[in-house]
């Protein structure tokens, strides 16, 4: 009864709210379709955030489709896990600062994230979505994560969020679904941003945590 449950995160959704470029989009745009991975590294391979299972999933898309690239945000390299065979399909770009995602975003037609819990160390586990997809999310791109904890009670499956599994084959389907069918994809993506803005209104958000505050602090 001491416990108060908020659901979200605290995040500059302001801030792409009023600096979301416009989106290009596959075919009209752009003659690409692009997928990011963005995350901080914590372990070797990255595999708490699932950047071995991108690898896997960039690899197997590859050889299906010849206009996929992929993009890579945060502390990963070529040095990770090989990249053999997406030298010319994969770009790295390092930690990046808040000023740079607008313009990258809104090039971006998903952000996919396999994240794993209790591999870091025992217990650990990332909030849902991550921070990183709540912000592409802000940003108009498409999320397409796990969740195995169950923790989504605010995204509608398949509306404003793809839910994935870890496995590789079953992950490149559903992403090759969405490849063939971009009215889809980018209805997901706009639906997605909506919820986002709204589940991570920082107003709202913070004003939250500080009426809880509050009761403490007039007591």
């Amino acid at each position: 009864d001491k416990i108060e449950f908020i659901y979200g995160g605290v995040f500059p959704s302001d801030y792409y709210k009023k600096m979301c470029k416009k989106k290009f989009e596959y075919k009209k745009d752009k003659r690409t379709f692009d997928i990011c991975f963005v995350a901080n590294k914590y372990m070797e391979k990255g595999i708490d955030k699932g950047y071995d299972i991108f690898i896997d999933v960039c690899k197997a898309l590859t050889k299906i489709s010849d206009d996929t690239y992929f993009h890579v945000v945060g502390g990963f390299n070529e040095h990770d896990i090989s990249i053999e065979g997406l030298e010319n399909r994969i770009k790295f770009y390092g930690t990046r600062f808040l000023q740079f995602f607008p313009d990258f975003y809104s090039k971006m037609d998903i952000i996919l994230s396999p994240n794993k819990s209790f591999v870091l160390y025992p217990g650990s586990f990332d909030g849902f979505p991550t921070g990183c997809c709540a912000e592409a999310a802000c940003a108009g791109v498409a999320i397409f994560c796990t969740d195995d904890l169950n923790n989504n009670i605010a995204f509608k499956n398949n509306e404003e969020i793809c839910i994935i599994n870890r496995n590789v084959h079953d992950i490149v389907d559903k992403i090759m679904y969405y490849y063939s069918n971009t009215d889809k994809l980018y209805d997901l993506s706009i639906k997605g941003r909506q919820k986002a803005l709204e589940v991570f209104d920082i107003h709202e958000q913070m004003k939250k945590r500080v009426d809880l505050l509050k009761q403490y602090l007039e007591n």
